[in-house]
């Protein structure tokens, strides 16, 4: 076997070894470091084709992550995946299967919450802060409104 795919592989491993990687990370890492493109594909080709590569999990395991650790809306989560390099379609089957609109609600009226309970009552700050956090203005206004019938209008 080449010399240079065994050692662009065992540089896979090693950078799969701190964390999940999606495949257009690995492909970005290995470029810095000086590797060919086609050796890094023809990697990357064998590891997805062997199972030691699957954007779809990654996919999975980095919203699962986000919403336990750091919540975060829909277009957050959208923004960071495409990031990654992780195709449209597999991020709306992963957020679709993960994150539901009631899920979404729920983390939303969690995170408006939490950021009252510390900060000065300004229904824009609040908005803008959901807003910043990846939350759709349509479900900005439903945990606003959620809020306000909840502590009253002026109590927000």
């Amino acid at each position: 076997m080449d010399e240079e795919l065994q050692e662009i592989k065992e540089e896979i491993f090693t950078l799969l070894s701190y964390r999940l990687r999606s495949s257009y990370e690995l492909k970005q890492r290995l470029l810095q470091k000086g590797y060919r493109q086609e050796k890094i594909d023809e990697a990357i080709n064998y590891l997805l084709a062997a199972g030691y590569l699957n954007d779809e999990d990654f996919a999975y395991k980095w919203i699962k992550d986000r919403l336990k650790h750091k919540p975060r809306g829909r277009n957050l989560l959208i923004k960071e995946l495409k990031s990654k390099g992780i195709g449209d379609d597999i991020i709306e089957k992963v957020l679709n299967d993960l994150l539901a609109p009631e899920i979404e609600l729920e983390l939303g009226l969690s995170l408006a919450l939490k950021w009252l309970n510390s900060r000065e009552k300004d229904i824009n700050k609040l908005k803008r802060y959901l807003y910043n956090k990846g939350f759709p203005l349509s479900l900005i206004n439903k945990i606003v409104n959620s809020l306000e019938e909840k502590r009253g209008v002026n109590n927000l």
